[in-house]
C-alpha cells in the first residue's frame, strides 16, 4: 500500500468514526426540544442518547469477530449503507419510537464501524507509530461525543431536529463514496462461529440493568426486580465467556494488571464525561432559559480543548510516558468534578464554561494515554480483542453513567440539589481515577527499579 492509500484510507476511517461517534451526542441538546416535540418527560428523552450509548458498547465486541469472519472491504461498505437507511429513517420520523428505533439502529451499525476503524488503523501502522494513531483515534473518539452538542446547537438554531440526521447523511454517503473508491481487502474473512446465547446474555443483562435503573425512582420494586434480573443475566455472560474457547468479549485480559486498571480508568472518565454531556443541556436550556445555539456556544470552548489535547498528548505519551500527562489529567478532573458540584442554574455562565473546559481537558489527557498504556502489553489477537474490550466498556460504563446521573438528579425535589448530587458521584469517580492512576505508575517505577 502507498503512502497517500494508507493517508487517504486513515482520512475515511477517522472521518466514519467521527461522524459516527458525533452522531452519538447530537440529541444531548436537542432532548429539551425532542421533550417539548413529542410530550414526554426527560427520563423517556434520555434514551435517545443513553440507548445510543449502551447498544453501541453492546455492538462493539462483536465487531472483532465480523472483522476476522467477513472481508474488510464488504465490511465497511456494508455497515456504511445500513448505517444510511438508518438516518433515512429517523430523518423521517413521526413518533418518539420511530426516532429511537433509528438511532439504535445508527448505534449497532457505529459501534461495530469504531472496532472495526481502530483495529484496521492498528494493522496500518508500526508499534512505534502506535501511541500516535491512538492519539489521533482517541481525538477523533473524544471530538465527536464533545463537538456534537455544539453542532447541534447551531443546527438546531436555523432547523428542525431532523436537520440532525440529514447532515450526518450526506456526511456517511460521502464516505460510502470514498470507501467504495479507495478501501482494499485488508484481510479476507475466516469461518467463525457466532455465541448467539452469549450475545442475547449481553443485550438483554445490560438492557434490563439500565432500564432498572432508570425505574427506580417512579417504581422501586419494579425497578429492582429488572437490576437483579440485569445482574444475574450479565453475570451470566461473564461466566460463559470465561469457559468458552471463542468468546465474544475476552474477559481473560483482565488478568492483566495494566490492562484491568487502564480500562477502568477509561470507563471512569467516560462516564464522568457523558454524564455531565447530558446534564449541562438540560441546566443551561430548561433551568437558565439558553437558547439551543447558546448552550451549544458554552461547550465549544471544553470541545475545542479535548480536539486540541488528544493528538498532542497521544505524541507525548510516545516520547515520554504516561507519568506527568497522567497526573496533569487527574487533577484537572478532580478540580473540575469539585468545580461542577457548587454550580447551579444561577451560576455565572463564564465558570460553566471554565469548568466544562477543564472537565473535557482532563478527559482528553486520560482517555488518550489510558488506552494506549492499557493495549501496550497486547500484541496480535489479543490486539483486536483488547481493543474491542476496551471500547465495549467505554461504551457500556458511559450509559451507565449517564443512567446513574440522571437517576440522582430526579431523585432530589428540585433540579439544583439533583444536579449537585449527581456532580457530587463524579467527585466520587474521580478519586477512584486518581487511585488508580497512581497505582499504575507505581507499578512502572516497581518494574524499572528491578
Amino acid at each position: 500500500m502507498t503512502k497517500k492509500q494508507r493517508f487517504i484510507l486513515t482520512i475515511t476511517l477517522l472521518v466514519a468514526v467521527f461522524t459516527a461517534l458525533l452522531n452519538q451526542t447530537v440529541m444531548v441538546t436537542a432532548l429539551p426540544v425532542m421533550m417539548q416535540q413529542f410530550s414526554i418527560k426527560l427520563t423517556t428523552a434520555q434514551w435517545l442518547t443513553t440507548g445510543y450509548v449502551l447498544v453501541l458498547g453492546i455492538a462493539t465486541p462483536i465487531s472483532a469477530l465480523l472483522y476476522e469472519r467477513f472481508s474488510t472491504r464488504h465490511l465497511f461498505i456494508t455497515l456504511i449503507i445500513s448505517f444510511i437507511v438508518a438516518t433515512l429513517v429517523g430523518a423521517s420520523g413521526v413518533n418518539f419510537a420511530m426516532v429511537l428505533i433509528a438511532r439504535l439502529c445508527q448505534a449497532a451499525m457505529g459501534g461495530i464501524l469504531m472496532t472495526f476503524s481502530q483495529i484496521a488503523l492498528l494493522g496500518l501502522y508500526s508499534p512505534q507509530q502506535r501511541g500516535t494513531i491512538l492519539g489521533l483515534f482517541s481525538m477523533v473518539v473524544s471530538a465527536g461525543p464533545a463537538i456534537g452538542p455544539t453542532f447541534a446547537g447551531i443546527l438546531l438554531a436555523h432547523f428542525t431536529w431532523h436537520s440532525l440526521f440529514w447532515v450526518v447523511l450526506v456526511v456517511m454517503v460521502l464516505i460510502l463514496g470514498l470507501g467504495w473508491r479507495f478501501l482494499p481487502d485488508l484481510q479476507a474473512g475466516q469461518p467463525i462461529k457466532f455465541d448467539w446465547v452469549a450475545i442475547g446474555l449481553l443485550v438483554t443483562g445490560m438492557g434490563l440493568l439500565l432500564i432498572g435503573i432508570s425505574t427506580l425512582q417512579t417504581n422501586w420494586q419494579w425497578g429492582l426486580g429488572l437490576l437483579l434480573v440485569g445482574v444475574f443475566l450479565t453475570a451470566g455472560f461473564v461466566r460463559q465467556q470465561l469457559s468458552t474457547t471463542q468468546p465474544i468479549l475476552n474477559l481473560r485480559l483482565f488478568k492483566n494488571a495494566t490492562f484491568t486498571r487502564m480500562t477502568l480508568a477509561v470507563m471512569l472518565t467516560f462516564a464522568v464525561m457523558m454524564g455531565t454531556e447530558t446534564l449541562l443541556p438540560v441546566l443551561l436550556e430548561t433551568h437558565r432559559g439558553l437558547s439551543s445555539m447558546q448552550t451549544g456556544l458554552v461547550m465549544l470552548p471544553g470541545a475545542l480543548a479535548n480536539v486540541i489535547l488528544a493528538p498532542l498528548v497521544g505524541r507525548w505519551y510516545d516520547q515520554h510516558g504516561l507519568e506527568k500527562i497522567m497526573m496533569i489529567g487527574l487533577a484537572l478532573t478532580l478540580v473540575a468534578s469539585g468545580w461542577f458540584y457548587f454550580i447551579t442554574a444561577e451560576t455565572p455562565v463564564v465558570f460553566i464554561i471554565l469548568a466544562y473546559a477543564l472537565r473535557m481537558s482532563g478527559s482528553a489527557m486520560i482517555i488518550s494515554v489510558t488506552v494506549a498504556q492499557a493495549l501496550a502489553p497486547l500484541a496480535g489477537r489479543e490486539l483486536s480483542h483488547g481493543t474491542a474490550l476496551n471500547n465495549a466498556v467505554r461504551q457500556i460504563a458511559g450509559s451507565l453513567g449517564n443512567t446513574v446521573l440522571i437517576w440522582a438528579v430526579n431523585s432530589q425535589a428540585n433540579f439544583n440539589g439533583g444536579f449537585q448530587l449527581a456532580m457530587g458521584v463524579t467527585i466520587v469517580a474521580a478519586l477512584g481515577l486518581v487511585w488508580l492512576g497512581i497505582s499504575e505508575i507505581r507499578a512502572i517505577k516497581a518494574v524499572a527499579n528491578q
